[in-house]
């Protein structure tokens, strides 16, 4: 489209359209530039441009051609700031001191969250405590906010020698139930706070929900396990539903033992505090005796059926994955012959006993190729 346009432009502008085009798709020809070029009101929009371009595949060599065009060219505070701030971002696992010192150097003014979260990461890479500590008060206050941020204020605290205030910093985050949260509990040695609450429904919706035709028959056709026909009068009969219907719906759902659309349907609510119906320990037996014949963690197989089928048995990939444990088929053959099983057949990948049974086997092996004890 800029070529385009720039026919209908005067030459002498033409000129320009073409150069920004150039550097456009090959933003290495920056290194060609020299300090006699002309001027023009838009160079600098051009060359910062095309130095974001280049640390996108090299920050290092985006930072060095900057540092080089900076001092032949004028760009307006706008210009600098954008393009410093997205060099930043592409410097983040750069170990080089040059790279460091650059980051240290820049004004932050008002970068945006993408730009403090990478200062702070490359300070995390040198375990550069009291940089963190001293960045940490200069994150906008959505971000001081936010659990991972000042769980490693916690730890910066502790790496500096505050083991005190350290310890109170971590119990304060240890309070939320997130990633960080469990984190901070594991250094202090407390409990997590899952802090569990059912789904409050009112009776009288869940009557009324239950009662809905297209909603038995979803759970007239899940019953005659007819799965995708049920999925998708449930689809249409919650469609239109507000919060307080879905919610109702979740637990019925939840009751019929149908989990996918029970975590499914509570999360358009955006209720997570229900961490039974979004986190149910289904098929627990089966769970339970493979992971000892296994040597691994429950709370492993749980977690993989959780995130990779929502536990819908009955789940296929595009990729050709299947069941709870979402199985390749190949994989499932060859976890067999290592069992020194019969391979399934691939409708068998759908039953849970078999599906459990060689998924456990597989997160053995790769925890053993992967040599991963803490696991």
């Amino acid at each position: 489209l800029a070529r385009y346009l720039g026919q209908r432009l005067p030459s002498a502008e033409r000129e320009w359209v073409s150069q920004w085009v150039a550097l456009y798709n090959n933003p290495r020809q920056i290194e060609q530039y020299q300090g006699d070029r002309k001027s023009h009101p838009y160079r600098g929009r051009m060359l910062g441009q095309a130095v974001r371009r280049l640390a996108i595949r090299d920050g290092l060599e985006a930072l060095q051609e900057w540092q080089r065009i900076k001092k032949l060219y004028d760009f307006d505070a706008q210009e600098i700031t954008r393009t410093e701030h997205y060099i930043i971002r592409n410097l983040v696992r750069e170990p080089a001191q040059v790279a460091y010192d650059f980051i240290r150097q820049v004004d932050m003014g008002e970068a945006g969250e993408l730009a403090h979260a990478a200062r702070m990461r490359s300070a995390l890479l040198r375990e550069d405590w009291p940089q963190l500590k001293a960045w940490f008060d200069d994150l906008p206050e959505s971000m001081r906010r936010e659990a991972k941020w000042r769980y490693w204020l916690a730890r910066a605290t502790e790496g500096t020698g505050d083991f005190d205030r350290a310890k109170a910093l971590y119990a304060e985050v240890a309070q939320e139930r997130s990633y960080y949260g469990f984190m901070a509990a594991d250094q202090i040695n407390a409990d997590y706070h899952l802090d569990h609450i059912e789904t409050p429904v009112d009776p009288l919706v869940m009557a009324q929900i239950a009662n809905i035709d297209a909603v038995e028959r979803a759970r007239e056709l899940f019953y005659l396990e007819r799965w995708t026909d049920a999925r998708r009068e449930w689809i249409d009969a919650t469609r239109d539903m507000n919060p307080a219907q879905l919610k109702a719906a979740a637990k019925i759902a939840e009751q019929k033992g149908w989990h996918d659309r029970a975590i499914f349907t509570l999360a358009r609510t955006g209720y997570w505090d229900d961490l039974e119906l979004r986190f149910p320990l289904v098929h627990s037996t089966l769970v339970d005796e493979n992971a000892a014949r296994n040597g691994i963690d429950k709370a492993w197989i749980f977690a993989v059926m959780r995130q990779e089928s929502a536990f819908m048995h009955n789940a296929r990939s595009h990729a050709g994955a299947m069941g709870l444990m979402q199985l390749m088929p190949a994989t499932a053959r060859a976890v067999s012959r290592d069992l020194k099983r019969k391979p399934p057949r691939r409708s068998q990948l759908l039953d849970p006993e078999i599906n459990i049974l060689l998924g456990s086997a597989y997160l053995r092996q790769m925890k053993s190729e992967l040599a991963d004890s803490s696991i």
